[in-house]
């Protein structure tokens, strides 16, 4: 039977000031499918010696059932071996497991989300948020489930100088913590908070890239802001049609158009090419004065939590399929309603194509719609000299679950449009006015 321990990986970010914010450190600790007694191979990011990371566990009254334990090696690389004992309660005890977040001296922390795993069934349990010294911040009861870890958000996320610490239950040794994701920033500067823009689209640190990353997809109510001040473009973002199967002619037709559906201005614009979301990036640049670009497909990767298990050096067709992950988890379906992904039957969802960019469920950055609603053009070829660009993620009309993988990639010509394709952006670090 498989089972989940955590090893523990930190990927740092070091971006410049962006859009007047502050410095900070973007880091995350995630967790890795133990199978067959060996990890899936990760990389490790340089950590600064800024952070301390105490995991202690004890029972309902306090009283320590394990000494505690501080990761004090940079980076902080330990083995499954080495970690099993510290994050696995005795059998048929149920206790709570502690984690300390301590900034040095100079530095602040700041908590931006959890993910929460379970080793089998279906929990509910009330993790805690503390300040170092005993105050509580926050408690918030989740459910957990074997096949969707539960994923709390802190927004504005909680800062502390003085450090702090995350409690959950373990219930009977089932539960474990499978990530965190936090921010160092100097104390005598203000922590980061996500960008918003002209357009209302808000932008994120994550791990890996020091460009800040689109929440969502650009929806069709941003679309139709650039259209208005650009007639000459090509309107086929607005007819959201496609061909389908006709069993009396015996050929592909497009519906007419008084029964084809219409999106919403909140879902993501579709119907869009590469060239025409390079267009849009660039009016975009002019109107902000900043630097908006498709993300290319390592910032992807770093946005789904997979760049430090693909080879950097690999085109983005050779590291296809490789990592074998979503980005909910490790099986399938998801948790209902938690992902726009109509062709599968054994998943429900409300939505009969594309949906709202906020429906779908956040991920440890507050990223959303990854892994379905519409699948998102990046800035690269699909291989050294391709004449294709990258495509990720999944999207409304996928159909096999290799496209929902996280590492899962295909490409298409940059004149092509798709109705299940759309795009999100990036905005690059500390730009200048661009004319």
């Amino acid at each position: 039977m498989n089972r989940w321990f955590p090893v523990l990986v930190l990927v740092l970010m070091v971006p410049r000031a962006a859009a007047g914010q502050s410095t900070a450190h973007a880091i995350q600790f995630d967790l890795e499918k133990l199978e067959h007694g060996s990890a899936v191979p990760q990389g490790f990011g340089s950590v600064p010696d800024k952070l301390d990371v105490n995991y202690r566990v004890v029972d309902q009254e306090g009283k320590p059932l394990q000494a505690e334990v501080t990761f004090t090696e940079r980076p902080y690389r330990y083995s499954i071996h080495d970690l099993a004992h510290r994050w696995v309660t005795a059998p048929g005890q149920d206790a709570v497991a502690e984690i300390s977040l301590l900034p040095q001296k100079g530095f602040q922390v700041t908590l931006r989300g959890v993910r929460i795993a379970t080793h089998t069934g279906r929990h509910e349990l009330t993790p805690r948020l503390l300040e170092e010294g005993g105050t509580v911040l926050e408690e918030r009861p989740v459910t957990v489930a074997d096949r969707s870890p539960a994923t709390l958000l802190f927004r504005p996320g909680f800062t502390s100088p003085a450090g702090l610490r995350l409690q959950w239950e373990t219930k009977n040794g089932e539960l474990g913590l499978a990530a965190v994701s936090l921010l160092l920033t100097p104390r005598d500067q203000k922590p980061f908070e996500p960008f918003v823009n002209s357009l209302g689209m808000t932008f994120d640190m994550v791990p890996g890239t020091q460009a800040l990353v689109s929440e969502t997809e650009v929806r069709v109510k941003d679309y139709a802001a650039f259209a208005r001040e650009n007639p000459e473009i090509d309107n086929a973002w607005k007819d959201f049609a496609w061909p389908q199967w006709s069993h009396e002619l015996q050929t592909w037709v497009t519906p007419p158009e008084a029964v084809r559906a219409q999106q919403d201005p909140e879902e993501p614009v579709v119907n869009v090419s590469w060239e025409d979301a390079q267009a849009f990036c660039k009016w975009l640049s002019k109107k902000d004065g900043r630097t908006y670009r498709l993300p290319t497909d390592r910032e992807w990767s770093c946005a789904a939590g997979i760049a430090a298990a693909e080879d950097a050096a690999a085109s983005p067709s050779e590291k296809t399929g490789k990592v074998p992950h979503y980005v909910w988890g490790t099986h399938f379906p998801p948790e209902n309603d938690s992902e726009s992904l109509k062709s599968f039957h054994q998943f429900k969802d409300d939505f009969p194509y594309t949906a709202p960019v906020t429906a779908t469920s956040p991920d440890m950055f507050g990223l959303r719609g990854l892994a379905s609603n519409v699948q998102e053009l990046c800035d690269d070829p699909l291989a050294e000299g391709s004449f294709f660009k990258v495509v990720r993620g999944g999207g409304w009309r996928s159909d096999s679950f290799e496209h929902l993988k996280c590492s899962s990639r295909f490409g298409l010509p940059p004149f092509q449009r798709s109705v299940s394709t759309g795009f999100r952006l990036v905005l690059e670090a500390d730009t200048g006015r661009t004319e």
